[in-house]
């Protein structure tokens, strides 16, 4: 069963720099009975409930605090082993897509592309959408990309690119379990 989830804004700091959404890394290292751990960035607001993996260990987001970077996690989800993570290990979403919407932020300037790994505004190379700015009017540019039954993408299967730094997009969507 889909569940909706937002990521809310999903800021691009440096144009020509894509993000990959639903990736950080720990900002410090935890022990394996460590349920706190804090993450370097994310993009946009992960939502509670999603399970994420570190190294070869899958944990569960149960609370978000300091901006949404200290997590409290529970650990060993899915018969995985809890175990020690050093500093800068890779934290992955694991959200399979039913369907990605995203938005242009009303009142940015610049362009905003969103596409798949390789993703290049400069040659379009792995572009779904380019998005225009709005002129803040309230009317914005918007894309609902249809995830088929038949093929599965994460989260992290999308990276998001602009053309002014700073400028954004509001991700939204609903998963399945993966």
């Amino acid at each position: 069963m889909a569940t909706p989830i937002s990521l809310g804004t999903v800021v691009v700091a440096t144009a020509g720099t894509p993000v990959q959404l639903g990736v950080t890394s720990l900002n410090g290292g935890i022990t394996a009975l460590a349920t706190a751990l804090t993450v370097t960035s994310f993009n946009g607001i992960p939502p509670i409930g999603t399970l994420f993996q570190i190294d070869g260990e899958q944990v569960l987001l149960t609370g978000l605090s300091g901006g949404n970077l200290n997590w409290t996690v529970q650990r060993g989800i899915n018969g995985t082993t809890p175990a020690a993570h050093l500093t800068a290990a890779p934290v992955t979403a694991l959200l399979a897509l039913t369907h990605l919407t995203a938005s242009v932020v009303a009142g940015l300037t610049g362009k905003c592309y969103l596409g798949m790994a390789g993703l290049s505004k400069a040659t379009f190379a792995g572009v779904i959408k380019e998005f225009w700015p709005n002129t803040g009017t309230g009317a914005d540019d918007s894309i609902t990309f249809p995830v088929l039954t038949r093929e599965r993408y994460n989260l992290t299967d999308f990276w998001i690119d602009v053309a002014v730094s700073g400028e954004a997009l509001i991700i939204s969507g609903s998963v399945s379990p993966l």
